[in-house]
């Protein structure tokens, strides 16, 4: 049976979002002029993955997070990523419906300082990324925990979170700075502070305790590099009162004279 003129240029519904993508991409390269209505977006590449309607969008400013665009649809990233320039990411809590960013991320190895919903560790586990849980509340836990987790991986390959991706994270970051990259114990904890002055200010208090003189400014370039404020938003490690005092007391005291803080029951 011959096929109508309408029937030959008919699209069925699931091939739409593949001919919109395919639309996007095209008129991108011809130079269109129209933008996504996103901020700070300029570029669209494809990459890595079995499917071939999954593009990248990169941001123009590097330490800002892209966005996974898969068949017309935006993968969603826990709030609050961003990477530090050794290439791991930070984070808030990861949902499971973010799982499938991280993957695609590349992400292999995810620490919890606060752990995840079970539907997530399951989608987690069916992606092949490792979780390591290190739990922690006002003390800094597990040094050695952590260390052996990131051995032999690549910093790109963690990501690493609590609830809210400031102050639990920050330290951990801090912390693998000072092991793994050698840095000082003072410019790990400044690079993550929440760049406020009651946080600076505090942060101080504690280095002063442990007989660090530390003459950095608030304006400093390095103050809050690694904090929120590297993804957009406000916050970061918190030394305000005695509580986030008590988290960075004990985590500087792991950085400066490290003892095993693992609990029995392993990962």
């Amino acid at each position: 049976m011959e096929t109508s003129p309408i029937a030959r240029f008919f699209i069925p519904a699931g091939m739409l979002p593949g001919v919109f993508l395919w639309f996007l991409v095209t008129s991108w390269s011809l130079g269109c002029s129209s933008t996504p209505a996103m901020d700070d977006l300029d570029e669209v590449s494809t990459t890595s993955s079995a499917l071939d309607d999954l593009f990248w969008i990169e941001p123009a400013d590097p330490s800002m997070i892209g966005v996974f665009v898969e068949r017309g649809v935006l993968i969603s990233f826990p709030d609050g990523s961003r990477q530090l320039d050794q290439k791991y990411w930070l984070g808030a809590m990861i949902e499971p419906d973010e799982v499938q960013a991280l993957k695609h991320m590349g992400i292999r190895l995810v620490l919890s300082a606060v752990q995840p919903h079970e539907k997530t560790l399951f989608l987690l586990d069916a992606a092949g990324i490792e979780h390591v849980s290190v739990p922690m509340g006002r003390t800094f836990r597990y040094a050695d925990r952590i260390l052996e987790a990131i051995g032999g991986r690549e910093p790109s390959e963690i990501f690493i979170h609590c609830r809210h991706g400031a102050d639990r994270t920050g330290v951990i970051a801090a912390y693998i700075l000072v092991m793994r990259h050698k840095w000082p114990a003072s410019d790990a904890l400044f690079a993550v502070l929440n760049p406020a002055e009651e946080d600076y200010n505090g942060l101080r208090r504690v280095l002063r305790g442990f007989g660090i003189q530390e003459g950095r400014e608030l304006d400093d370039p390095l103050v809050g590099r690694y904090s929120l404020v590297r993804a957009g938003l406000e916050g970061g490690l918190k030394v305000r009162n005695r509580h986030y005092r008590r988290l960075v007391r004990s985590a500087l005291e792991q950085m400066i004279s490290p003892v095993s803080t693992s609990s029995p029951g392993g990962r």
